[in-house]
């Protein structure tokens, strides 16, 4: 069962991270992420009319390994999957997790895309 929850977890920092801008909105306080994160560019960028998502931002304007890893459903998926690893010590159930954590994470796309 707990592994269950996990995939639900991890379908839900998806969907934070890639619909929403939550982390944008919560990290814009904290004085030393700004720069780190470039929320201010962000931040211009849209002002400007741009209408990318912040992931996708990362990646067209800083193109490296890590903007390209966290713009990645699948990519940062696995990674995610792979930290929650470490609470359930059985590689078999990772890839369940990781299939799991998927189609919730879709399921919940077109849920929230038919109710709109």
């Amino acid at each position: 069962m707990q592994d269950i929850l996990f995939s639900f977890f991890n379908a839900f920092w998806l969907f934070i991270w890639f619909n929403t801008e939550a982390f944008i909105e919560y990290f814009k306080y904290i004085p030393k992420t700004n720069g780190i994160l470039k929320i201010k560019e962000y931040h211009k960028y849209q002002l400007t009319g741009g209408n990318l998502s912040y992931p996708v931002f990362l990646q067209v304007n800083y193109n490296n390994f890590f903007t390209r890893l966290i713009s990645c459903v699948y990519c940062l998926l696995f990674w995610i999957n792979t930290l929650s690893l470490i609470y359930i010590s059985n590689y078999l159930i990772f890839f369940v997790n990781y299939i799991l954590s998927i189609v919730i994470y879709y399921i919940l796309l077109i849920l929230i895309k038919k109710y709109e």
